[in-house]
């Protein structure tokens, strides 16, 4: 195994409840070559003071502070400032394992892969119990990536070379922004190694983005729709099938965000994209027309509720 130098970007937002357990956690790691960049991104907290100490005791810590920019903006201006062969990305709110830069790096390097993400420990942080939300993932083909983000940014450890192939992380996307680079990346043909072990405690909470359902639905639609003019626009072969059943998957994501708020309105607007994207058989597949089924039902219950409530 080779000893390359790893960089590990961290953007912060207001998270200096979380961003010094990351640090911990990656001054823990059984590899030792690593820097580590961390961006706050306009805090008003104590962030600055918090990495201050740490970077007064651990020169392989750098802090950078830049005007509230986004997560696209903080990620890559810490890449920019980065010097190292292979890129990690750790979001500040999230902590690795003590072993996953060493045993990403090995696999990474068995594979001649040129990107590896791996499963998660996920906590919900107003509960006590645990949670595994990350089964295993085989998917190769970049319409895997249409069709769901299976990749947690946290878990991802990849070559500098694809960033400087790919290009930076969208910063007109304030959500969902991983899952365009991912496509993206998948599309120009780079090589993806899934680790199925658990090399990150994801920590799922109020602060975070993942709170944001309306936020959510919103962008996975900007992301589809860009995504979709991408592939029409690249070489990449692939079957009308295919490609179908990739939508299906993204489209009833998207649904379950609009139901998780609870606005069947938002829900109705799905089904019509959907006939937009694929044409009215949309409607009659299988499994969309179930779908269909259950959401009828349950708008026209939320209806008599109001009514009568």
């Amino acid at each position: 195994m080779s000893n390359l130098m790893i960089s590990v970007i961290i953007p912060s937002y207001n998270y200096d409840s979380f961003v010094g357990d990351a640090i911990k956690s990656i001054q823990a790691q059984t590899y030792k070559n690593w820097e580590c960049i961390v961006v706050d991104d306009g805090s008003a907290d104590n962030t600055k003071s918090i990495v201050g100490e740490f970077c007064k005791n651990d020169p392989r810590i750098t802090y950078f502070y830049q005007e509230n920019s986004g997560l696209s903006a903080s990620r890559n201006n810490g890449i920019k400032k980065s010097s190292g062969e292979l890129i990690a990305l750790l979001d500040a709110d999230d902590t690795f394992m003590p072993d996953k830069l060493e045993q990403q790096i090995r696999i990474l390097e068995e594979h001649k892969a040129d990107l590896i993400f791996s499963n998660a420990k996920a906590i919900k942080l107003d509960r006590e119990s645990n949670f595994n939300q990350y089964g295993e993932i085989k998917w190769k083909s970049p319409l895997d990536y249409i069709g769901r983000n299976p990749i947690i940014p946290s878990s991802v450890l990849m070559t500098r070379k694809l960033f400087d192939s790919v290009g930076e992380f969208s910063e007109e996307l304030k959500s969902i922004e991983d899952g365009d680079y991912w496509f993206r990346a998948a599309l120009e043909g780079w090589k993806f190694v899934y680790d199925p072990v658990e090399r990150i405690v994801k920590k799922n909470h109020n602060q975070n983005m993942m709170s944001n359902k309306i936020r959510m639905y919103e962008y996975h639609i900007i992301v589809l729709r860009k995504s979709l003019e991408l592939l029409y626009k690249s070489d990449f072969k692939y079957q009308k099938k295919d490609l179908n059943n990739a939508l299906d998957k993204r489209l009833e994501t998207i649904r379950w965000y609009a139901r998780d708020v609870g606005d069947y309105k938002l829900v109705f607007n799905v089904y019509r994209l959907g006939i937009e994207l694929v044409g009215l058989n949309y409607l009659i597949r299988n499994k969309t027309r179930k779908s269909f089924q259950y959401d009828v039902i349950q708008f026209l219950r939320q209806k008599v509720f109001q009514k009568t409530g």
